[in-house]
């Protein structure tokens, strides 16, 4: 199996994971949209995900984030989420790796219009 192929399959059971553990065990993943988001601060590939699913009879699309975090970005992100903190939900099957590992992240930055928000 290509390098490509194995990441597309890993970022296929990461997604479909964290659909199933945050926004329904039932979910099913129909399709995934990726494009790529200008790197973060630490250079890292960032990639928004456009994610089709069915639940039941109704379907409907959320967006998600992937990039390879640090163990430390990792264990932080899910700490905080545990503590019911404003983050946003994540999931990473390498949590203990302490290499970079990917995971997947709620997109809270999709939808926001940055031309309205109140600065003051």
């Amino acid at each position: 199996m290509s390098n490509l192929a194995l990441k597309n399959n890993n970022l296929l059971k990461l997604v479909q994971g964290t659909v199933k553990k945050f926004i329904d065990p039932n979910a099913e993943v129909l399709s995934i949209e990726s494009t790529p988001i200008t790197m973060g601060l630490q250079a890292v590939e960032l990639r928004r995900h456009i994610v089709l699913i069915k639940i039941l009879d109704d379907t409907s699309k959320l967006s998600l984030v992937s990039k390879n975090a640090t163990r430390i970005e990792r264990q932080v992100l899910t700490r905080l989420y545990s503590q019911k903190a404003s983050v946003p939900f994540s999931l990473s099957y390498g949590s203990e790796a302490e290499e970079r590992s990917l995971i997947c992240i709620q997109d809270v930055d999709y939808q926001t219009d940055y031309r309205n928000i109140n600065k003051y």
